[in-house]
């Protein structure tokens, strides 16, 4: 085996998810979802979400879904990072 490609990201990064061609990443502290092409390691996109995301993404049917710890569940479109909808998970906005 040899090695491809490597990304330098920096952070802590949750577990990596393989999917349609992209690997799939978020970077904890900076709140940041990366979609990364899988034959070059080049950023195909990202997406920042208003708090941590200490989870790896879910990828379904052309969607990339994860929680936030903002509160909200979000949905991008897998193809460009574009935002489909969000949901409010968390009861109520609480601000310590």
């Amino acid at each position: 085996m040899a090695r491809r490609w490597q990304a330098k990201l920096g952070g802590k990064l949750s577990s990596a998810v393989i999917a349609e061609g992209k690997v799939y990443v978020a970077q904890v502290d900076t709140h940041t979802v990366y979609a990364l092409d899988c034959s070059s390691g080049e950023t195909a996109w990202t997406f920042t979400a208003d708090g941590r995301i200490d989870s790896p993404p879910t990828i379904h049917r052309g969607l990339v879904l994860f929680g936030s710890a903002d509160g909200w569940v979000y949905c991008l479109r897998e193809a460009d990072g574009a935002l489909v909808w969000r949901f409010r998970g968390a009861p109520e906005a609480r601000l310590i």
